[in-house]
């Protein structure tokens, strides 16, 4: 007995309906099992795009002028860009005696020395640290001043106690050291005033004063003026006397 061809065909047919049913089973059962299954579909606008270009702020900034500082405690700081170097400035890490440089092989100079920072002292209105020996500069200044001074008023004793040689000495001797006591005066009050780098490159002329002050045999006014010279080629108070001034 012959079998009727549409059994034949779902007999045959029936074996491949299971096998996809059981393969489409478990491709839902491995979709389930990944988080992104349960995702909604990506929208349009989320999709990436093609962007245009922009400008670089970042390129911009490292394309500027770079400074290298050597900090107070001789340590190198940098590069970093003008507003690191303005934050140095306005905290007191650094001022127009600290030294600076653009390149790693460039040379050193004083940052007051760099138009670009030195704008920035200006700007901050940052006043340096006055160094210790040119206190003392003012100090021995003043002091030779008033030795001066004093030394005036023993020449006119003299001069009033004596008569002949020892009154036509003290005479132009007590004019001489009258003028000189007042003009050292003065300038050592300038030298401990606010503005002492400004007073400094005449303090030169009271110190030889003073040392012209042992023609009225005044020793006291010869050892200040000589130190006082001494102190004015130290490193220090030329690199202030540089830095400091108004223009």
């Amino acid at each position: 007995m012959s079998k009727d061809p549409k059994d034949e065909s779902g007999e045959s047919k029936k074996p491949a309906k299971k096998a996809a049913k059981k393969k489409a089973t478990k491709k839902k059962a491995a979709n389930k099992a990944d988080p992104a299954f349960d995702l909604p579909p990506v929208p349009e606008e989320a999709k990436p795009v093609e962007l245009e270009p922009v400008a670089d702020d970042a390129g911009e900034d490292a394309a500027a002028t770079q400074f290298t500082i050597i900090g107070g405690d001789g340590e190198e700081y940098g590069p970093r860009g003008v507003t690191d170097v303005r934050r140095w400035i306005e905290t007191g890490r650094a001022d127009g005696r600290t030294l600076v440089r653009t390149q790693p092989d460039g040379a050193w100079l004083p940052l007051a020395q760099v138009p670009e920072l030195a704008a920035l002292l200006a700007e901050t209105d940052y006043s340096p640290p006055v160094p210790g020996k040119v206190k003392a500069i003012g100090a021995m200044t003043l002091a030779g001043g008033i030795v001066a001074l004093l030394w005036t008023l023993l020449l006119a004793w003299i001069s009033v106690a004596s008569f002949g040689i020892a009154c036509c000495f003290t005479i132009p001797a007590g004019i001489y050291s009258i003028v000189a006591g007042i003009l050292v005066t003065l300038r050592g009050v300038k030298l401990l005033g606010q503005k002492s780098a400004d007073s400094l490159p005449h303090t030169r002329t009271a110190a030889v004063l003073l040392i012209c002050g042992i023609l009225t045999a005044n020793f006291i006014g010869l050892v200040l003026g000589i130190v006082t010279l001494m102190l004015l080629r130290d490193e220090s108070v030329i690199a202030y006397t540089e830095t400091a001034r108004t223009p």
